[in-house]
């Protein structure tokens, strides 16, 4: 399937590279593209129809990169908040379109636009699940007062220590035990 945006996409990217602009969100570019004519053939329900817009950006993102790489030795970085059409020696190149890219594979997947409500329920329900995993790990590394890129042996040191202090059996306090314990293992599951 063809994708209806990538001309006002490229066109878009061009004009934002040329007025010396840094970068757009992807918001912001669905913003411009509002009253776009393939917006208007989508599915009837909210949530639905905002992943499918989603989907139609990100992929027309995704094939103009390779496109551009190809074509003009440009590189279009992307990432939700900050997309930039990039020339030769700002970006990373080719060795950027190499890599392997989960999301880039979704996107460029047209089997995955065809997502019905129950599938994009999903897709939210595991993004929430992880973004509330990395709440918790934020939260058990302030519990055990340990830095963002600790060691799992740092990890287990720094319980060992707090166990040791705060064990009921060697007249510490039970509730903050418990509490040292789930921080534990929180950090040792992610």
């Amino acid at each position: 399937m063809r994708n209806p945006l990538l001309p006002s996409l490229l066109g878009l990217l061009h004009q934002q590279r040329s007025d010396g602009a840094e970068g757009v969100s992807a918001h912001q570019l669905l913003v411009r593209l509002a009253e776009h004519p393939a917006f208007l053939e989508l599915a009837p329900t909210p949530q639905l129809q905002l992943f499918q817009k989603n989907f139609l950006l990100m992929n027309g993102l995704y094939q103009l990169q390779s496109r551009l790489w190809q074509e003009e030795q440009l590189f279009l970085s992307i990432s939700v908040l900050h997309i930039e059409l990039l020339s030769p020696g700002q970006g990373s190149g080719q060795t950027r379109l190499d890599e392997a890219s989960a999301l880039r594979e979704y996107y460029l997947d047209w089997e995955n636009f065809g997502q019905t409500e129950g599938g994009v329920e999903k897709l939210l329900d595991s993004f929430w699940t992880l973004f509330g995993g990395s709440e918790q790990r934020q939260t058990a590394l302030k519990l055990l007062g340990l830095d963002q890129d600790v060691t799992e042996q740092q990890i287990k040191k720094r319980y060992r220590v707090l166990a040791a202090r705060y064990h009921p059996d060697k007249g510490g306090d039970e509730i903050r035990f418990i509490e040292i314990r789930q921080a534990y293992e929180t950090l040792i599951k992610s």
